[in-house]
């Protein structure tokens, strides 16, 4: 048998030869590697895009996925007297919160709970712990004897916290002139609502959450549970507002509060006020309301009297007004201090009105009608000059005006118009 090599070759030209094949691996190539080109393309563009285009965008994106920030409740600033007394403090008190979520029984807890704080109400507290909420108080600023109370049920779901507590170390002592604050500690009346901007920390270095005014630290957990602070621990975990220094002596105004409880007791008088002055500067050295209020319990006091009436009600200056008459009349080099003035024994007419002095006199120098408050002398002293003066120094001396002292919805006085100064009222 003859064995035959048999060799089939294409015809040039056809699909399947050398140089068709070669040509096809070529576009091949050039189309999978055009596509890898492509997608190398995409995904460098996508690249820059996420870390410089959205850079910014993708680094919130993702400390929202693992960053937490935590509200570092602000401390109120200090009221101190001139000598450093603090008359005004914060501290920290416990408490008491809930997560309805850890609540495993709320019946049995709101039962418990009620049972040992006071005031709070059984009903109310269990709609709260039956709630889907993360957070809700059961009470707040309570006394440690109530927080140990609570610590000693180790109740599931219930916790205790710490929250700033406005504190007055002196009680009633100048209650109504430093005012009260609320829950959320913003200053309500008095110095502390005047002030409150002053004693809190600037606005753009705090922010707010839920009620609370603070600093904004921001922070990351681990596997335990335990923080890390982002941007390394604060200094200061308690953010202060800056201490507010008075004019005002504490031991002055301790003896200025007696002489005035004293004062309205003995006359059988409802209400008082007392204020003490340096009269070389101008300075209040102690500003006293009777009765006394104590900010510590605002809501044991009638309302009445947390109003601070020595800055916020008008009121006839009666004699003192003497004072001003004299100057007036001494601008106007009417008369001299030693100019002997006839007070005819203390009665005088004005109009179809009688003018009296409590003490009675023929004569009197212009010193001694300041001295012994002479009604009928500094009338005929007053009558020496024209109206229009009086008003003048009046207002110089800033009679219907604000003192602009610092307190909350300070009044202002009111002087009459020249119009409405009949002789008898220009006498009085």
């Amino acid at each position: 048998m003859v064995k035959r090599n048999t060799r089939i070759t294409a015809p040039k030209g056809s699909p399947v030869s050398p140089e068709n094949r070669l040509k096809g691996f070529r576009k091949r190539t050039f189309l999978v590697g055009l596509v890898l080109v492509i997608l190398y393309g995409v995904g460098a563009y996508r690249a820059f895009s996420l870390q410089v285009i959205d850079r910014d965008a993708m680094l919130k994106e993702g400390e929202r996925n693992y960053l937490r920030t935590m509200i570092v409740e602000t401390r109120r600033g200090d009221i101190l007297d001139r000598n450093g007394e603090t008359l005004a403090t914060s501290v920290r008190v416990d408490t008491i919160v809930a997560n309805p979520r850890e609540v495993r029984n709320p019946v049995e807890t709101a039962r418990s709970l009620s049972g040992v704080l006071e005031g709070v109400n059984e009903q109310d507290l269990l709609r709260k712990l039956k709630s889907k909420r993360w957070w809700e108080y059961v009470k707040r600023r309570v006394s440690q004897e109530e927080s140990d109370r609570v610590r000693a049920l180790k109740l599931d779901g219930v916790l205790i916290t710490q929250e700033w507590k406005r504190f007055y170390p002196k009680g009633e002592m100048l209650g109504q002139v430093l005012g009260r604050v609320g829950m959320d500690a913003k200053g309500l009346d008095g110095l502390e609502r005047a002030m409150d901007s002053l004693l809190f920390p600037r606005e753009e270095a705090t922010e707010k959450k839920k009620g609370k005014t603070g600093l904004r630290v921001p922070y990351i957990k681990d596997i335990r549970g335990k923080k890390a602070y982002m941007e390394g621990l604060p200094g200061d975990l308690s953010p202060e507002g800056e201490s507010l220094e008075l004019t005002i002596d504490a031991n002055i105004q301790d003896v200025t509060d007696k002489a005035l409880a004293t004062g309205v007791q003995k006359h059988g008088g409802h209400t008082g006020i007392a204020m003490v002055m340096d009269v070389e500067t101008g300075e209040l050295l102690a500003v006293s309301n009777y009765p006394f209020f104590d900010p510590n319990n605002p809501g044991k006091t009638e309302m009445y009297l947390w109003k601070n009436r020595a800055f916020k009600d008008q009121f006839e200056p009666g004699s003192t007004l003497k004072v001003f008459s004299l100057a007036a009349v001494l601008e106007q080099g009417m008369t001299r201090l030693d100019e002997i003035i006839d007070v005819e024994n203390g009665r005088m007419k004005v109009g179809r009105y009688w003018i009296r002095d409590t003490h009675k006199a023929e004569e009197l120098s212009a010193r001694d009608v300041l001295a012994q408050s002479s009604n009928v002398g500094i009338t005929k002293l007053a009558q020496r000059i024209e109206k229009q003066s009086l008003m003048d120094i009046l207002v110089r001396f800033g009679f219907g005006k604000r003192t602009g002292i610092g307190s909350d919805y300070e009044v202002k006085g009111k002087i009459q118009p020249l119009a409405n100064w009949a002789d008898i009222t220009y006498a009085n």
